[in-house]
């Protein structure tokens, strides 16, 4: 603690105060090497979240789909043991017209090396594939509600283009978000 003895020294430790608060209002903190114990689960929106809770995607880029399996790069997974797909969102930059297009996403077992022995991870029919619905720039599916779909270690993803519409659309996102399990 300074003794203020003068002027000088009042300013001093005003500017001191000042600075100080100034720097708990920037938003340029520099916390190296602060590590925080027991921190708990993030809850609101801007939280610091742990290294738990961050979520894994995969993501797949297509500038022109049609229809065909295993248009694109095939996702494997790294994380060990595995993830659990909670949802899935698809953005296009633009919308197919003339009808849905429908995705499918095909599980391909370990050491197979056969692209045609995939499975779906969503149940038999079309209804329960990824519908893209013409005119609409995104389309969500929130959860899996029919099935819990785990992706093991080195397992493969691919994306198969079952249907589209008059025109596909280009420009196609569609993003898994996946939690580690």
């Amino acid at each position: 603690m300074r003794r203020i003895n003068n002027i000088d020294d009042a300013n001093i430790a005003h500017n001191s105060l000042a600075r100080d608060a100034d720097l708990k209002r920037t938003k340029d903190w520099d916390f190296k090497k602060l590590k925080i114990r027991n921190a708990s689960p993030a809850e609101d929106d801007f939280d610091y979240t742990t290294l738990n809770q961050l979520n894994p995607q995969c993501v797949w880029n297509i500038n022109n789909p049609a229809v065909g399996q295993n248009i694109t790069t095939r996702i494997i997974c790294t994380a060990q043991p595995g993830v659990r797909i909670l949802r899935w969102m698809l953005t296009i930059n633009v919308a197919p017209t003339g009808g849905s297009n429908i995705y499918d996403i095909r599980k391909l077992p370990i050491n197979i090396t056969d692209l045609t022995k995939g499975v779906s991870i969503f149940p038999d029919g079309n209804t329960n594939k990824i519908i893209h619905p013409a005119g609409a720039i995104r389309a969500d599916g929130y959860k899996f509600h029919h099935i819990p779909f785990d992706l093991m270690y080195r397992e493969e993803l691919m994306l198969d283009v079952l249907a589209i519409g008059t025109t596909a659309g280009t420009g196609l996102y569609l993003t898994l978000v996946c939690q580690r399990i």
